[in-house]
């Protein structure tokens, strides 16, 4: 099938089937059309789909002398051999930026047609471009200073045209990882310098009962009515940064946990730096807050905040304000109704479905009363799946879960998996752990060329989405089965309630209203940011002059 809309594409798709000599599936063709048309989510069954699809796109719109950013997820983009082959015979340059490459690679990357490159290199490399321009005092002067004085101009030529290859990675999964721009220089302090100082005052000026109580494990602070109506009035004459009302109770809620630690038992002060003991360290962890955030809150907390040893920051971007503004954004992807809906709001993207979803129900949990016994019940199945010869694939939100499940292990089996990591061998051994997040893992497993469905997956931990478990479970686990352990202690369920958390191992009903609560919690947190206004999306990005 050829789309007879774009001249552009059936020279690309022409010079494609000609180099792979292989046709273009009729799916993929449609899904690189529909992605030429601005603010398409183009929903694909497979990966390699969506990444084929993408490519083809950035092909068609580079040829029309357009410059395109090929936004993946991964912080070592991959080319194919197709699109080194077919950019050769279209007379487009194309470039691989890998994150952690020096200042004149990437300079050089960014003069490419197309350019390979991940999320966080390219806010990064945005937020250095405004930066440089801020510094000038506007646009206008910093663009006459560079050519006055010579001096280097942005790396970026601007923001016209971005296809994102997994919409779900970067969109949803990584949606509450904010990029910083950090300078120690005291010339570099902006209206930021405060921000942490004003969030620990407005937290000693709000009063327990009042304006917020704690939740019952007496570690998350839950803002009332009444107090945010009190941090509304206290922040009235604060700085810009204070616009965004999430961003504010955020940054209060961590003020008050930053004010609750205790020096010597939940964390240490040495030449004014802050270390956090271990067992503090869940109790910090807030939804949008890093524990970056929460150490700079306990230097103002001792007004220490001035430290020269202490970073400032002065720029920070967010998914939700760096993405809308492309001229052209296009997105490909595999999305559940919820989700679907959750982008179109947030970056004004509508749905080109392209496959028919399976209709199924969430696994059955297995549900434990505590991380040691949930760990056992893991070892013990993977152990007996690799005597039984089946192929598992086990994910886990953390490194340090898929650790301490290793522990658990008998030494033969953990060896066993150990190899089965560095080499690949799906077919001999029959296991393999995959960590991180679950899109993370099925692309490193898709990377080792392990078969595409599995006779078995293994969640070690809860799923950060119910969404993502159904996509699993569709796509890679068909005909067989999802396995699901869960225990109360983990990090996701902190701030539920203590009665809920002693139910838990006992009910199912209980496991699925938390998980439910948990997900309406956090795709609410992402979509509040769209609701702020134009004034509050450019003081998010803290200054955005370009």
């Amino acid at each position: 099938m050829q789309p007879e809309s774009s001249c552009p594409l059936n020279k690309v798709i022409s010079i494609w089937e000609k180099n792979s000599e292989e046709k273009i599936p009729d799916a993929v063709i449609a899904a690189a059309d529909a992605l030429q048309k601005n603010r398409a989510l183009v929903e694909l069954g497979a990966p390699g789909e969506c990444e084929e699809a993408t490519q083809l796109a950035a092909l068609a719109m580079a040829s029309t002398g357009v410059p395109v950013h090929l936004v993946y997820e991964a912080a070592q983009p991959s080319m194919s051999l197709n699109l080194i082959a077919s950019s050769e015979q279209l007379g487009i340059s194309i470039a691989n930026l890998a994150e952690g490459q020096t200042l004149e690679q990437r300079r050089l990357a960014y003069s490419a047609d197309i350019i390979l490159v991940s999320f966080r290199q390219l806010m990064f490399d945005y937020l250095l471009d405004q930066r440089l321009f801020v510094r000038h005092k506007g646009v206008i002067s910093g663009r006459l200073q560079q050519r006055i004085l010579g001096v280097d101009g942005p790396l970026l030529s601007g923001l016209a045209c971005a296809f994102i290859v997994d919409a779900r990675a970067v969109l949803i999964d990584s949606s509450n990882q904010p990029m910083a721009l950090s300078d120690g220089a005291a010339d570099a302090q902006s209206h930021v310098a405060g921000f942490y100082q004003e969030a620990i005052h407005c937290a000693r000026e709000m009063s327990q009962g009042r304006d917020y109580l704690w939740n019952d494990s007496g570690t998350v602070p839950v803002l009332l009515e009444q107090g945010e109506q009190t941090l509304l009035d206290l922040t009235a004459d604060f700085g810009p940064l204070w616009r965004g009302i999430a961003r504010a109770q955020t940054i209060v809620s961590a003020a008050l946990v930053a004010l609750l630690l205790r020096q010597g038992s939940d964390y240490s002060v040495a030449d004014g730096k802050i270390s956090i003991e271990d067992a503090a360290v869940p109790q910090v962890v807030l939804e949008g807050i890093t524990i970056s955030d929460v150490k700079h809150l306990i230097l103002a907390k001792h007004d220490m905040s001035g430290s020269a040893d202490s970073p400032v920051i002065t720029r920070r971007l967010s998914l939700q304000h760096f993405f809308p503004r492309y001229i052209h954004l296009s997105a490909a992807g595999w999305l559940l109704p919820p989700r679907r809906t959750e982008l179109e709001e947030v970056y004004a993207l509508f749905s080109v479905p392209l496959f028919e979803q399976q209709k199924r129900g969430p696994a059955e949990p297995m549900l434990c009363r505590t991380s040691k016994e949930r760990y056992s019940a893991v070892a013990v199945l993977v152990e007996n799946s690799i005597v039984e010869q089946h192929n598992i694939l086990l994910l886990s939100r953390s490194q340090n879960t898929l650790e301490k499940l290793h522990s658990s292990l008998k030494d033969e089996v953990s060896v066993l998996l150990q190899k089965t990591v560095s080499a690949g061998e799906m077919d001999e051994v029959g296991g393999l752990f995959v960590s991180m997040t679950m899109a993370e893992g099925l692309a490193q497993a898709k990377e080792r060329g392990i078969p595409g469905v599995f006779r078995r997956i293994v969640f070690v931990d809860t799923p950060a989405s119910i969404l993502d478990e159904l996509l699993i479970r569709d796509y890679y686990c068909s005909p067989g089965e999802v396995i699901i352990f869960s225990s109360p202690d983990e990090g996701i369920f902190s701030a539920s309630g203590k009665l809920y958390r002693t139910l838990m191992p006992y009910s199912t009903y209980v496991y699925s209203l938390l998980r439910r609560k948990i997900e309406r919690s956090e795709t609410k947190h992402r979509t509040q940011v769209a609701a702020h206004d134009a004034y509050v999306r450019q003081t998010l990005a803290f200054k955005s002059d370009i």
